[in-house]
C-alpha cells in the first residue's frame, strides 16, 4: 500500500480536508511524535483487566479476591505514577541545568522523596530514557485514568 493511499484513508478518518502536504505534517504532528497514545491503551487495558468488576465478572474470582488484586494494583498504579511524574522532573530540571551526563545526585534525592525507595546514584544513566519518554508515560497514566469506569 503506498503512502499516498495510508495518508488519504487516515485523512479520510479524521474527518480532514487539506492537502496532502498538510496531512504529512499532521500525521507525523499529531500521532508520532509520543508514545503516549500506545501506552494509554495498554494502560487502559491493564486497568480494565484488573479491576474487581472485570475480575468477578470474567475470571470468576469471589468478591473478596477481586477486590484485594484491584486494591494492589491501586497501590501499584499510583506508585508508577509517582516514579514517572518525579523522572520527568528530574528530566527537565537535569535538562534546564545542564548536567543530564551529571545528574545522578539529583536523581536519586527525588525519586526517593518521591517514591519512597532507595535508589542509587549510579542507576541513573541507565533510568534516563530518551526524548523525555517520561512525560509520554506519565501523560498515557493519565490518560488512561480520565473518566475511567473501572475503580
Amino acid at each position: 500500500m503506498s503512502k499516498s493511499i495510508r495518508r488519504r484513508d487516515l485523512s479520510l478518518y479524521l474527518g480532514e480536508k487539506s492537502s496532502p502536504k498538510d496531512q504529512d505534517q499532521t500525521v507525523a504532528k499529531e500521532f508520532l511524535h509520543s508514545g503516549a497514545l500506545s501506552e494509554s491503551y495498554a494502560f487502559l487495558i491493564q486497568k480494565i483487566c484488573l479491576s474487581s468488576i472485570f475480575l468477578q465478572d470474567v475470571l470468576g474470582l469471589s468478591e473478596k479476591d477481586a477486590r484485594n488484586i484491584a486494591d494492589v494494583h491501586k497501590v501499584k498504579w499510583l506508585a508508577l505514577a509517582r516514579r514517572y511524574a518525579a523522572k520527568l522532573v528530574i528530566e527537565v530540571d537535569n535538562f534546564q541545568e545542564g548536567r543530564l551526563q551529571k545528574g545522578e545526585k539529583h536523581y536519586a534525592q527525588i525519586m526517593q522523596r518521591e517514591t519512597g525507595f532507595h535508589y542509587d546514584p549510579e542507576t541513573y544513566l541507565f533510568d534516563l530514557m530518551p526524548d523525555f519518554y517520561s512525560c509520554d508515560y506519565f501523560q498515557a497514566f493519565m490518560e488512561a485514568d480520565r473518566g475511567s469506569i473501572f475503580p
